[in-house]
């Protein structure tokens, strides 16, 4: 009877042993699983910012010429009010110096 005892239990030790092998391999191939989706998710995850810094260099150079473009428009048509400013500025320093004259007869 004990020799059937001992028989018993080793058998019943080798299935849990097995059970539990089995359970770690399951739990094993689980990890490797996440593993392998982190593994895309991150690689997802930088793409995705790499593709974000380049849009916005993008953006940011398309941004820049177009601003240096309106600041050139603008800095021409100061340049031509002032132009215009000039000779208004000229003529009324004429007319100044006619009346001025004219003051003094």
């Amino acid at each position: 009877m004990a020799e059937h005892f001992e028989e018993t239990m080793a058998a019943r030790v080798d299935e849990l042993a097995s059970s539990v092998d089995v359970r770690f391999d399951a739990v094993d191939a689980r990890f490797d699983a996440v593993d392998a989706r982190l593994d895309s998710l991150t690689i997802e995850v930088r793409d995705h910012f790499v593709e974000m810094r380049d849009f916005t260099t993008f953006g940011f150079d398309k941004l820049g010429k177009e601003l240096r473009a309106e600041i050139s428009d603008v800095k021409m048509g100061l340049g031509r009010v002032e132009r215009r400013l000039d000779r208004h500025e000229d003529l009324l320093g004429q007319v100044l110096t006619e009346v001025r004259a004219l003051r003094r007869e």
